[in-house]
């Protein structure tokens, strides 16, 4: 596992831990409409089961867990929801897990700024 970003530099053991290899990590897609409390959040790169390597974003709640995904659309929607907001001197509180259909029918996720 590499982390490639995170937002900060003083997650504690737990947080990581947490972030990256809880059992009790969901995901996204099991999550659709939900609000999300960006308690702390980190993405990785991890090896699945057969090696290919994984660009995964994963979210802390303190109150639900974490919530993780690989889907490109939320990770780059969420990336730029974090800098825009840095951009404001401000950090993210909250995101809304939606989903859509792209052209080809196929379902995708993604996230929305909750102010």
């Amino acid at each position: 596992m590499e982390i490639i970003k995170k937002s900060s530099d003083e997650l504690t053991m737990k947080q990581m831990y947490d972030l990256t290899k809880s059992p009790e990590i969901q995901r996204v897609s099991d999550n659709d409409g939900a609000l999300v409390q960006v308690n702390a959040w980190a993405l990785y790169n991890d090896t699945d089961s057969i090696g290919n390597t994984r660009e995964i974003l994963s979210i802390l709640d303190n109150e639900v867990g974490a919530v993780a995904t690989n889907s490109a659309t939320f990770i780059r929607d969420f990336m730029e929801i974090i800098e825009m907001c840095k951009d404001c001197g401000m950090e993210v509180q909250h995101v809304k897990i939606s989903s859509g259909t792209s052209k080809a029918g196929r379902k995708f996720y993604t996230c929305v700024y909750v102010d």
